[in-house]
């Protein structure tokens, strides 16, 4: 984890920065008016990356809250001899966690209050998963009883793909930069370049760091997945 967090950490923080620079340099709302300049060939590359990127996120986003759905949830609602009707069927389970992912990801055209209601609840839910999720790992690794055997494994290299990729998805976010940048006090912008980049990947990297070494240490390998 901490080495896959200081590559993308270090790359997220670099790109970012770089695009800032771009986008104060030309004057770029956007990051399609960022691009305008770009010989053909390089425009439609990045937009088909972009494209490409947020497909792969979205199919390993599904398939984590599949997983949960079918771990976690299922044996509340029925059990293996009487399963509830959702979790009869796997591909059933599978295709409206899908419909569900899909609602959540598609862009919206909210604005005024309702947006503001949106971002608030969007803010306030993820600081509680957050902290929950730390609470709980510190929890069970006070409370965890002396005979409970827990091991643990310092490097997994079939680990390592799925979570550089989770982790850019979160932190190599760019196509905001050029909006960000222009909405920045004109003073400010060559110095915004630099210290935004950096103060947000360095937070993002702490938050990560918490939540997934409250969770390994307190129960280890028995972390299916």
């Amino acid at each position: 984890m901490a080495i896959s967090l200081v590559l993308v950490g270090t790359t997220a923080v670099m790109g970012q920065s770089a695009i800032m620079e771009a986008a104060c340099e030309t004057g770029s709302k956007t990051f399609g008016e960022l691009c305008e300049d770009l010989p053909s060939f390089t425009k439609s590359l990045s937009v088909i990356s972009m494209i490409v990127w947020g497909l792969m996120l979205t199919s390993l986003y599904t398939t984590f809250c599949h997983t949960f759905v079918i771990d976690q949830v299922c044996p509340l609602l029925g059990s293996e001899e009487a399963p509830a009707w959702l979790c009869a069927s796997r591909s059933r389970t599978g295709s409206l966690v899908a419909l569900a992912v899909f609602a959540a990801t598609v862009p919206s055209s909210f604005s005024g209050h309702l947006s503001r209601m949106l971002n608030n609840t969007n803010f306030a839910t993820t600081w509680v998963v957050i902290v929950t999720a730390i609470v709980k790992g510190l929890t069970v690794i006070w409370n965890r009883p002396e005979d409970m055997e827990v091991t643990y494994t310092a490097w997994e290299p079939n680990g390592l793909l799925p979570v550089v990729v989770l982790l850019a998805g979160a932190m190599c976010s760019c196509s905001a930069l050029p909006q960000l940048t222009f909405e920045t006090v004109e003073c400010e912008r060559k110095k915004a370049t630099r210290a935004v980049p950096l103060v947000v990947v360095t937070l993002q990297g702490l938050v990560f760091l918490c939540v997934s070494y409250a969770g390994y240490f307190a129960i280890g390998n028995r972390i299916e997945g």
